[in-house]
């Protein structure tokens, strides 16, 4: 943009006039129009020179503006209505930049973890492409999960940056079926019993929203079945758990360790227990009740 003290340089120069005649309908790609974009110039080549380049309209958005006579004037200023011929009315506008639809899609589709299992993607709803004005820095396209879900229909807000500022939103939903390779039942498996390797079979299955966390098929055998299983149930920590190390009824070994002394005592288990769960031991030679942790197969730790 030309500089104040220039064009005042130019006008003590120069005591000619300048046509400016008003294009009826102007579209830029960019911030703001100058006198160029919007007007045919003649006349003095001097002052042309150094009028073309001065704004006389701010483009922020993509609504059009509205130019008569006296607003290109009072832009110019300077007392330079004088020199100028101004005729006609023009409508400026900022031209639109386009994203299309499909670049908002795949920018959801790109925020979806793949981790190693086989995903298929659909497209269930989206808000259509964007437009916002063109011109400026170069755009961004950032897609957040609006459900932390890893499968299902995941919902996605899709924004548009230039540097840090957001010029533009999308919403797209996406339908994510994911499948990996998992350890399941290889038969019915009844609560509390135990698995074995034959117990075990790996298989192709479709990964559920929110689904637990999987236990590799080396930890499953000797784990217990917190429930009813049907063949073919995936084996996640949401149906099979550690087997108890300690049974209510069961006799047990009291410890008491510290960096002083290891004492041991005899005392009975009044609940099941797996490793690192706190229960209730009845000591064998006072019948107090104490509280303890189970360490090991039929071990406790006294809690002090």
């Amino acid at each position: 943009m030309r500089t104040l003290l220039a064009l005042l340089v130019v006008v003590q120069m120069s005591a000619g006039e300048v046509g400016v005649v008003l294009r009826p309908v102007v579209s830029v790609a960019a911030e703001r129009a100058t006198l160029g974009d919007v007007a045919e110039l003649t006349g003095d080549e001097a002052l042309i020179a150094v009028l073309r380049d001065l704004t006389v309209v701010e483009l922020p958005d993509l609504r059009t503006r509205r130019l008569e006579p006296d607003e290109i004037r009072r832009a110019v200023g300077l007392g330079l209505g004088t020199t100028l011929r101004v005729s006609g009315v023009t409508e400026v506008s900022r031209r639109g930049q386009v994203i299309p639809e499909e670049q908002l899609i795949r920018a959801a589709s790109a925020a979806i973890s793949v981790a190693g299992d086989e995903v298929t993607i659909t497209t269930l709803r989206s808000s259509g492409s964007v437009t916002l004005p063109a011109g400026g820095a170069e755009v961004a396209i950032v897609a957040e999960p609006l459900d932390q879900t890893q499968s299902g229909d995941i919902p996605f807000r899709v924004r548009i940056l230039r540097g840090e500022v957001e010029v533009g939103r999308a919403l797209v939903t996406l339908r994510v079926i994911r499948q990996r390779t998992m350890t399941v039942a290889a038969r019915a498996i009844r609560k509390g019993e135990r698995l074995s390797p034959g117990d075990l079979r790996s298989e192709r299955v479709s990964v559920g929203r929110g689904s637990a966390a999987v236990v590799a098929q080396t930890d499953l055998v000797g784990r217990e079945a917190r429930t009813d299983l049907a063949e073919g149930t995936p084996l996640t920590t949401a149906v099979v758990v550690s087997p108890a190390a300690v049974r209510a009824g069961q006799q047990v070994v009291l410890v008491v360790n510290s960096e002083r002394f290891y004492l041991t005592a005899a005392g009975e288990s009044l609940n099941d227990g797996r490793i690192g769960e706190v229960i209730s031991v009845r000591r064998a030679a006072d019948g107090r009740t104490v509280r303890g942790t189970v360490i090991a197969e039929g071990q406790v730790r006294l809690d002090r």
